[in-house]
């Protein structure tokens, strides 16, 4: 039986906030995971990344590899908002992920999702960005609310929401 890959720990810049990913390989594995638990001025105090690989592991592998750095170049000399992100965060989201579609589909015959999860510590709260491409879903507990919720929505052929975005594009 295959060990279980693990990792775990607290965020530099929110001790306070800790993650605990685990993983089964299985015999294909083509799914991979990212924790950034660095500062990354103007950008995010902490980031975590689930990539769900498709017909072989090349993407996932790559949007693992890939995605901190496409961020950090983007994010050059951002201006901020009163909350500490930048004001322009989700064209940074928008063109990594452009970037990495591009990249992935002009040189392999593989795929991933990609879901971004950019943690930011403001005062007493600790601020969520959420981006995602797939169905690999996001679900967030607030210990001021009562259980999880959904942040995001399964892009996915059988979501009707998604077919009318689809063919209006």
């Amino acid at each position: 039986m295959a060990q279980i890959e693990t990792s775990e720990g607290a965020f530099d810049a929110m001790p306070g906030v800790q993650y605990g990913v685990a993983m089964r390989p299985t015999r294909k594995n083509e799914d991979r995971f990212l924790v950034f638990a660095k500062p990354i001025k103007d950008l995010a105090d902490g980031i975590v990344g689930v990539f769900d690989g498709h017909n072989g592991d090349g993407a996932s592998e790559f949007l693992q590899l890939q995605l901190v750095p496409l961020l950090k170049k983007h994010a050059v000399s951002p201006k901020v908002d009163e909350t500490g992100w930048a004001t322009n965060i989700n064209s940074i989201l928008s063109n990594t992920f452009l970037k990495m579609d591009k990249t992935v589909r002009d040189v392999m015959a593989c795929g991933s999702t990609c879901t971004v999860i950019l943690l930011k510590q403001h005062g007493d709260k600790i601020l969520v960005k959420v981006a995602w491409v797939g169905d690999s879903r996001v679900s967030v507990h607030d210990a001021q609310q009562t259980g999880y919720r959904n942040v995001s929505v399964d892009h996915r052929a059988d979501n009707l929401d998604e077919q009318r975005r689809i063919t209006q594009d």
